[in-house]
């Protein structure tokens, strides 16, 4: 294992002047030659092509033991970047090599490695060779954010695991949902890629085997500034083998090496790449709530968000405020998406700041609040100055802005600079718009069918449960928080998801032959049946005569949960705090007579 040199033949290399070092990773159970093989043709075009479209290129296939994944072996992704940074600096020892530029190529799990590498090499003094002449990477098909959006970790781990027999090591560990290693890694990379050309070719077609893609749209593409970003219409097996130089895929990959050592950008014009320093500069995240786990879909507001309100030149030469409007019922997920946009994108932003717009008053203490924290004065209009006259980009939501008769433009910093977004009910706020805004709808079926799974904390590419998850969503007209309501109950194990449709029915027709005033329209039914059903699961729970099957203190819980409800009843959500219940739990020590 290690790095094989592919071309020019080490025996007969001396006297060739090279210019770039071409190092390419396969991925998870690949293979050094076989990734990049295709099988019919048997054309490993690593050797048998590139070397003649690339002039001075020197060109190294990287081994690691994939393999070791399904094994005792304790080897996990930092471990394999270090192993690639080492090999690396063994081959590149001499004076005319340690400034020779170097381009990657990436397949599935070796982009991770490949960042991993990077990642680590701007940490480690004696890899600075590396980091400082890394001049681009190509990436196919890589999970850059694992199994939060496409279903790569699970898949993997599930078939591959089971076709070998083997025990799940910590290298796969990596690339489950959620996974920590890869939300992390992929993070740090972003600081370091604005130095770096990326060239991202991403799957538009399933495997056999299976029904969804390895590695969807949203989870192969970095979506940073500059990533050229390239549909292949294959799968995730064969999007790295080519045939033929006549193969489309090839013909774009050779233009874009081409490119990246002529030192061309290949996505757009500078002047409209969005305006951002090489290192994070953000310095202030005020947002008192966070992204949930389950956050699913939204891809294309989020695209519209990106293209939209990220700086594209410095504040101070802008020639407007960017005002950006997500207007929608209740719980659709308006505030989510915000979040989401602010998480990732902290960076391009000096400062984040939520403000509560729920009423006048809400707004005004939010923006006094801040005043206060960053020394800019004790009101709303001293806050806003602040804004104002600050020549680095910052970013203002405001959320809830729901009441008609409230003017949301009060609260906005006056001037040219910075961005606003502002969530609404009210689809009339859209008025104040002026670089775009958008509809927050109904989720689409699949997303909606993968909230639910998540939520519920069931499998979310299991076949199965997705057929089983269909019906609840379909009753619950695939809305955000009506489906975070009922995978609740349902990973409480309350209900099935068969039984639940037949709890929501029942519920849904009592709202009906009550006709709530609120009700006017019909996701508020879908809201007020889901919220309904939770709290009636607890009830029951709570009123239980015998005990039967349910221990005392699941019925002594539930009674409090409901009790607790009736408390928070009266309460702001923005009231209910953490320190509410440390203060309560410390209170505990000293007053016995709670029972709980």
């Amino acid at each position: 294992m290690g790095l094989i040199i592919l071309h020019p033949d080490p025996a007969q290399a001396n006297g060739k002047t090279l210019s770039v070092d071409i190092v390419a990773v396969h991925g998870l159970n690949g293979d050094p030659v076989d990734t990049w093989t295709e099988p019919k043709s048997k054309a490993f075009w690593l050797k048998d092509f590139l070397p003649d479209e690339l002039s001075g290129a020197r060109i190294m296939t990287f081994g690691y033991n994939a393999d070791a994944a399904f094994g005792n072996s304790t080897a996990d992704v930092i471990d394999h970047g270090k192993d690639l940074l080492g090999s690396l600096i063994d081959e590149r020892e001499q004076e005319d090599e340690l400034e020779r530029p170097i381009v990657f190529i990436a397949h599935s799990l070796g982009g991770i490695i490949i960042k991993q590498a990077i990642t680590w090499a701007h940490n480690e003094p004696q890899y600075q060779s590396i980091k400082d002449h890394t001049l681009g990477i190509v990436f196919f098909s890589t999970p850059h954010r694992g199994s939060q959006k496409a279903a790569y970790g699970r898949i993997l781990s599930n078939v591959a695991t089971s076709a070998m027999h083997k025990p799940k090591s910590r290298l796969l560990d990596g690339l489950r949902s959620n996974s920590e290693t890869l939300l992390r890694l992929t993070s740090e990379f972003k600081h370091q890629a604005p130095k770096i050309q990326i060239t991202t070719f991403y799957e538009t077609r399933p495997m056999s085997i299976f029904s969804s893609l390895i590695v969807e749209k949203s989870s192969a593409l970095l979506e940073i500034d500059g990533e050229d970003q390239l549909p292949v219409d294959t799968n995730h097996q064969d999007i790295c083998k080519f045939s033929s130089r006549d193969n489309e895929t090839y013909k774009k990959l050779v233009k874009r090496l081409n490119r990246m050592l002529k030192g061309k950008a290949t996505s757009r014009p500078a002047a409209n790449r969005p305006f951002r320093t090489h290192e994070p500069h953000n310095r202030y995240y005020e947002v008192s709530h966070r992204v949930s786990s389950f956050f699913t879909g939204r891809d294309d507001i989020a695209r519209e968000l990106r293209e939209r309100c990220l700086p594209s030149e410095p504040s101070y030469m802008q020639r407007e405020q960017k005002r950006y409007v997500l207007s929608g019922l209740g719980g659709s997920g308006k505030t989510q998406i915000c979040l989401k946009f602010a998480q990732d994108h902290r960076e391009s932003f000096c400062g984040v700041f939520f403000v509560d717009a729920s009423s006048a008053n809400t707004a005004e203490q939010s923006l006094s609040k801040m005043a206060q924290i960053f020394g800019a004065g004790n009101s709303m209009e001293a806050f806003q100055r602040w804004l104002a006259n600050s020549i680095e980009d910052w970013l203002l939501i405001i959320d809830n802005a729901d009441d008609p008769s409230m003017d949301v433009s009060q609260f906005f910093p006056p001037g040219n600079r910075g961005t606003v977004i502002v969530t609404t009910r009210n689809p009339d706020c859209k008025t104040q718009a002026n670089v775009g805004s958008s509809e927050v709808r109904e989720l689409p079926a699949e997303e909606a069918i993968t909230l639910l799974l998540r939520a519920s904390g069931e499998e979310e590419t299991d076949l199965h449960s997705r057929h089983r998850a269909r019906p609840v969503v379909d009753v619950l007209w695939y809305f955000a928080l009506a489906i975070i309501h009922a995978g609740a109950v349902i990973r409480q194990k309350l209900y099935s998801f068969e039984e639940y449709c037949v709890a929501y029915r029942d519920g849904r027709k009592e709202l009906l032959n009550f006709q709530p005033v609120q009700a006017c329209t019909d996701y508020k039914y879908t809201v007020y049946t889901t919220w309904e059903i939770s709290v009636n699961s607890i009830r029951n729970i709570a009123n239980t005569a015998v005990p039967g099957n349910i221990a005392q203190e699941v019925i002594t819980n539930a009674t409090n949960a409901l009790e607790l409800l009736d408390f928070f009843g009266f309460c702001h959500f923005d009231g209910i705090t953490e320190t509410m219940f440390l203060n309560a739990w410390k209170d505990l020590a000293y007053n016995t007579q709670y029972t709980w």
